[in-house]
């Protein structure tokens, strides 16, 4: 599910959640973060001048203000708040397309930086992670950050938990009748 209000609509739809003003809330926000993001991407195609400058400003406030309303209140793909990803009860949270199992969020709330090797070798601009001083998002980086110790979760924990999730997906399929 992509973080929309339509594909949100139709989650609901198939899910065949009850009308709830919490869901309709959600829906209404992300269409106006749509709307944002839209006016963003007309404003900035326009000759910048002080006013064109004064609404991108505002548009971006906005946004962010939206944004923050789904992070604060409610728990939605592609809005989570950092706390609510590391406290996932999941095996596996994907975030910016990093599969992060429970011991490298443990490793990440406690304060400290991740390697991932697997990222360094597939996507190197993802090889370290960490939570940003204000706790309010994940970086991702070729770097390692400056100002933390860093760890890396043991090959033989990752194997394992890849397989396990390669178990649960082999599982999950069921043969036609």
């Amino acid at each position: 599910m992509k973080p929309t209000a339509e594909d949100f609509g139709n989650f609901c739809h198939n899910a065949h959640c009850d009308s709830h003003h919490r869901n309709s809330n959600i829906a209404d926000t992300l269409k106006a973060i749509a709307g944002k993001d839209r006016t963003l991407s007309e404003l900035s195609r326009q000759v910048m001048t002080p006013e064109i400058q004064e609404q991108i400003k505002n548009a971006n406030r906005d946004r962010a203000l939206l944004d923050k309303l789904l992070k604060q209140y409610y728990d939605v793909r592609g809005h989570r708040s950092v706390e609510n990803i590391l406290s996932d009860p999941m095996d596996s949270v994907v975030v910016d397309g990093v599969r992060l199992f429970t011991p490298h969020r443990q490793v990440l709330a406690a304060g400290h930086g991740l390697f991932l090797p697997g990222e360094a070798r597939n996507n190197p601009s993802h090889s370290y992670a960490w939570v940003n001083e204000d706790f309010m998002r994940i970086v991702f980086s070729k770097e390692p950050p400056g100002d933390k110790q860093v760890f890396k979760v043991k090959t033989t924990i990752e194997k394992a938990l890849n397989r396990k999730q390669e178990v649960k997906k082999k599982n999950s399929i069921h043969p036609k009748r």
